[in-house]
């Protein structure tokens, strides 16, 4: 048989919990201070390593530079020359010509002699690129990425 004052307290417990009262508020706000702070010794133990994510998640997708060569540009606007055809990444006017090349040459599947170098490993070599800004980019979205202190990434 349980006591009356394990009762009373079970019976407070068995309220505040199914209330939604205090109880359950201290547990997940112990519970968030207690995650805090496991990621803050894990960015601190691993201080190179958070700092190469960080400048890889902010220089990556600086808009002053072309995202494939990394030339600097003048203005956000005039680094990428493709404009309307493919927003997603900041490209100087040579990258630009190149890659509206590759998204011509990769839609017919087919491959072009106007310039000697456009051959299969150059389409390759656009493809995995494509692929891997596009990756950084689910990366830069996802949501652990996106609790990282001092996360200032679109």
């Amino acid at each position: 048989m349980i006591s009356s004052r394990c009762q009373e307290g079970f019976n407070e417990l068995r309220e505040n919990f199914s209330s939604g009262g205090f109880f359950m508020d201290k547990v997940l706000s112990i519970t968030g201070r207690i995650e805090n702070k496991k990621r803050q010794k894990q960015i601190e133990s691993n201080r190179d390593k958070f700092d190469a994510v960080q400048r890889l998640l902010q220089c990556g997708s600086c808009r002053f530079k072309c995202a494939m060569c990394g030339t600097s540009a003048e203005k956000p606007e005039s680094s990428n020359s493709l404009g309307k055809s493919h927003p997603e990444f900041s490209l100087c006017e040579s990258c630009g010509a190149e890659f509206e090349d590759y998204t011509k040459i990769s839609g017919k599947k087919g491959q072009p002699h106007d310039v000697f170098w456009h051959n299969r490993e150059w389409l390759e070599m656009w493809s995995c690129w494509v692929e891997y800004q596009r990756s950084l980019n689910r990366f830069r979205q996802s949501f652990n990425v996106k609790q990282l202190p001092g996360n200032d990434c679109r």
